[in-house]
């Protein structure tokens, strides 16, 4: 009996260990390091969630926090899943909870009624309810999950508050909402008057937010918005018109999507009902003021009369304004190359478009004022408001030109006098800067530009001892090693060089036959020609050339800058974190690392100099072994000079700088503009020793 007893327990024992064994894992998105947090009804909600369990904290007004775990007991078809809810004191109760993906740090939940058995109807679609509280994970770095927001226009707005009284009553302006005007900069909402911002924000009328989830839910659209200066400030509209032409809106201050018709003040009172008014602007000579043909009283009001200014007669429109032509020489299709993408730039008489990002008419603005700078002016037919913006141009060669173009400015400007000036200004042509003082504010670069059309080809002249050859290597900390050699003979051919690179392995983080590998596309070892376009001295301490790449690739930019400094390196960037070339450098994210340095190195200056007197006779110490080095040169090709060292910085360094970038907008976006600026890339280190 015993024998057969027990030959009975031990399949009983060893189901039930595979039973209990089992793993349940939540979905990977919702997985995080950093907590998911949430506006929970009169309170808030933090969650940290493990693979298989998570750990969910609830602060509710009045009424103190409470702490319970939910543990991952069995997954169920399209991400449900079957869970024990356990708090202290409690029985043990089972649910289902079905997670959203939004976005990467958007979640949102729907969840079952609780019970004391554990079933899989608990997943039934009718005893489950979507959670109006989506969950944010706070996401440090350079955009913090900004993403491009769903639609795009501008609208006059009248509001009510959850009771349905007036927003902003007798408010001379009506309050003004716009979207990714320019691409990249978000929702901002222009509540004209301090008295109408709602509570919990900064003080200033004009308050601006980025997205960072959307999705359509039954009839609805849902966006997520991150305030752009307030920390952790989050917020949900819900749009139930075509996205092209909204009528009205819920805005909530919190991140709180209701899907309720009427929303309900139970769940929160802190929102608003926005209806939309699209109105054309077509010229920059207009009333701000709709009403001012009704009410022309106003012109004789010195506070008012300019926001009549069409009715008024205080403004010129366009056509008497008069257009400025480009100069034969700038006209035609340009390509700004960088490490993100080719941006084309097509110069007309009278216009300028940049992508399908903006088109620009040249205004004939006070020209005697800053005659190499030009105004340039947007006007839009989705309701945004019209766009001044500052450029400047000038040739290097046939094939290249400098331009720059300031930071967008929004009409109205705040004065009519001396227009130009406020539009060209210093501080137009900086980048914002993580620092509160302009004393850190960054030059705005020139971007290098090359003709599409008939491209000259120029003599590079390169440094002497380049020429006939150099060897180098290239390393980083991500375990990319480049060697190779770079051949240059100006006797022979004089506009172009070839790389021929050897050696070559593959980014720690990409392996071999992973997309972004160049092994996918072309022998990294194959050597590499370039043509010179451009060739010029930069405040005479640096050599630049620009050049198109003959054997051209994806895997290596078309057009490209090699920096040549007074101290022998040559500087290559590296901000395409895709890109292992030692050579696929774009023409624009180096120009801007250099204008850096050298600014960089003005304001540390006068420090140095103090330091100079007391090291100088450790530097003569260098410059020996500098000579010492010399001596072990290699030779490389026919005849080499020596060999140098290339060396590139880790992304990561700018990245961290970054961090702290996100909130400017930022840029602006003039986007290329700005995000490679912010990118900074790597010094590209080391150069030829001769």
């Amino acid at each position: 009996m015993v024998l057969t007893s027990s030959v009975l327990i031990v399949p009983l024992v060893l189901s039930l260990i595979v039973k209990t064994t089992a793993v349940c894992n939540f979905p990977s998105f919702i997985v995080k390091q950093q907590p998911w947090v949430g506006d929970y009804l009169h309170g808030d909600m933090v969650a940290y969630v493990k693979p298989t369990f998570m750990q969910i904290s609830e602060h509710m007004e009045g009424r103190g926090s409470v702490t319970y775990k939910r543990y991952c007991m069995q997954p169920q078809a399209n991400n449900k899943y079957l869970v024990k809810h356990d708090e202290d004191g409690q029985r043990p109760q089972y649910m289902c909870m079905q997670f959203f993906q939004r976005s990467h740090n958007v979640v949102q939940l729907k969840t079952s009624a609780w019970d004391t058995t554990m079933s899989v109807d608990l997943c039934d679609e009718r005893r489950m309810a979507i959670d109006a509280f989506p969950l944010i994970n706070y996401v440090k770095g350079k955009d913090n999950g900004v993403i491009t927001c769903p639609f795009v226009g501008g609208y006059n707005i009248k509001a009510n508050y959850y009771n349905r009284t007036v927003m902003c009553k007798n408010a001379a302006l009506l309050m003004r909402l716009e979207s990714e005007c320019d691409k990249g900069e978000g929702i901002s909402i222009d509540f004209r008057e301090e008295r109408c911002i709602p509570d919990d924000l900064p003080s200033n009328p004009l308050q601006k937010a980025y997205c960072i989830a959307h999705w359509t839910q039954e009839k609805y659209t849902f966006i997520v918005l991150r305030h752009a200066t307030k920390e952790n400030k989050y917020f949900c509209m819900r749009i139930s018109d075509p996205l092209t032409e909204i009528k009205s809106a819920y805005l909530w201050f919190k991140v709180i999507c209701d899907t309720s018709d009427e929303p309900s003040p139970q769940i929160s009172t802190s929102f608003i009902q926005m209806n939309f008014t699209k109105r054309l602007y077509t010229s920059t000579c207009e009333d701000e003021i709709e009403l001012c043909t009704q009410l022309q009283y106003l012109c004789d009001d010195p506070t008012m009369k300019y926001k009549c200014a069409r009715t008024c007669n205080l403004c010129q429109f366009e056509n008497q304004m008069g257009l400025c032509p480009f100069g034969e020489q700038y006209r035609g299709s340009w390509v700004e190359s960088t490490t993100k993408e080719d941006v084309l730039l097509d110069i007309n008489t009278y216009s300028l478009s940049r992508g399908d990002q903006a088109t620009y008419e040249c205004l004939r603005l006070e020209e005697e004022k800053m005659p190499e700078k030009r105004v340039l002016l947007e006007l839009f037919n989705n309701g945004c408001l019209p766009r001044y913006a500052c450029a400047e141009m000038s040739k290097v060669t046939s094939s290249v030109m400098r331009f720059r173009l300031g930071n967008r400015v929004t009409w109205p400007l705040p004065s009519r006098e001396n227009m130009k000036a406020q539009i060209c200004k210093r501080e137009n042509f900086e980048i914002p800067s993580k620092h509160s003082s302009s004393r850190y504010a960054r030059k705005r670069p020139d971007r290098l530009l090359v003709s599409t059309g008939h491209i000259q080809e120029v003599a590079c002249n390169l440094p002497k001892h380049l020429h006939n050859g150099i060897a180098f290597n290239e390393e980083n900390t991500r375990n990319r090693v480049c060697e190779g050699c770079l051949n240059y003979s100006p006797s022979h051919m004089p506009n172009r060089f070839i790389i021929q690179p050897t050696n070559c392995s593959i980014d720690s983080e990409e392996g071999e036959g992973q997309p972004g590998s160049r092994s996918n596309n072309r022998n990294r070892n194959m050597p590499i020609q370039y043509s010179c376009v451009a060739s010029f001295n930069f405040r005479n301490k640096t050599h630049s050339v620009v050049t198109k790449t003959l054997s051209f690739s994806e895997e290596v930019g078309q057009y490209l800058v090699w920096v040549f400094t007074a101290e022998g390196q040559i500087q290559l960037n590296n901000n395409n974190k895709n890109d292992n070339n030692n050579n696929s450098n774009n023409i624009n994210d180096n120009k801007e690392e250099e204008e850096e340095e050298e600014e960089e190195e003005e304001r540390e200056k006068k420090k140095k100099d103090d330091d100079d007197d007391d090291d100088g006779d450790d530097d003569d110490d260098d410059d020996d072994d500098d000579d010492d080095d010399n001596d072990d040169d290699d030779d490389c090709g026919g005849g080499g000079v020596g060999s140098g060292e290339k060396k590139k910085k880790d992304d990561d360094d700018d990245d961290d700088d970054d961090d702290d970038d996100d909130d400017d907008d930022d840029d602006d976006d003039d986007d290329d503009d700005n995000d490679d600026d912010d990118d900074g890339g790597g010094d590209g280190g080391g150069g030829g020793k001769k």
